[in-house]
């Protein structure tokens, strides 16, 4: 299991969830709550957790013209 932090709050991420780069950001689009946006990571954390080998590149989808790249948590 993978913890990251993304402003005050703390996500237990694990082989489920997925981490959405739209050429900007970095969203954890599966802790997204009903009323609020998805938590945003910060663009360095995880280009440091991508070269790790803490995230891998999972697939990579295409949104209204928009090469969407989701990575997932290594799994154990």
């Amino acid at each position: 299991m993978l913890t990251v932090k993304c402003g005050r709050n703390e996500y237990d991420l694990d082989a489920t969830d997925e981490i959405k780069f739209n050429g900007a950001c970095y969203q954890l689009i599966t802790k997204k709550q009903w009323n609020e946006s998805a938590p945003i990571l910060a663009k360095a954390k995880a280009e440091k957790l991508i070269k790790s080998g803490d995230l891998v590149f999972s697939r990579e989808e295409n949104s209204l013209g928009v090469n969407l790249k989701i990575y997932k948590p290594k799994s154990e």
